[in-house]
């Protein structure tokens, strides 16, 4: 399985779980001009910010948390840490995908899953007002 083909998989897994409608095929193309960081956080709010005329349940944003080598963390780090990565997918409240690189100390993994959420939350938030902005064509948002 190739890197590509590989994310794609990925993103698929996350994503469906927001589709209303199953029976009709939805095709998402996803094109990477640069990969600084976190691709398949970055591609999962993409692809919500694209659902426009798709009926879906809800958005699915994502965060990821580095733990780098001193103990500190970073919420979606731009390169890689070298470190431990925790990813969260969500939809809501409902964890859709969680991804993991590296072990992470029990308190560790309890701050950096309190990052993703707080991320993935913050995310969909700023989705929504996009969207409505967006929608509306309403720019004091």
């Amino acid at each position: 399985v190739t890197k590509e083909n590989n994310l794609a998989q990925r993103l698929q897994a996350a994503v469906e779980h927001a589709l209303a409608n199953k029976q009709v095929p939805v095709t998402i193309e996803v094109c990477i001009w640069y990969d600084d960081g976190d691709v398949w956080t970055a591609a999962l709010t993409a692809i919500s910010a694209s659902f426009g005329g798709i009926e879906v349940w809800d958005l699915v944003t994502a965060a990821s948390v580095a733990l780098l080598p001193d103990g500190s963390m970073v919420i979606n780090p731009a390169q890689s840490s070298g470190g431990s990565c925790m990813r969260l997918a969500m939809m809501g409240k409902m964890v859709v995908a969680w991804e993991q690189e590296g072990a992470f100390e029990r308190e560790e993994a309890e701050s950096a899953l309190a990052l993703c959420k707080t991320g993935c939350r913050t995310m969909r938030k700023l989705l929504q007002e996009y969207l409505i902005q967006r929608e509306t064509g309403d720019s004091s948002q």
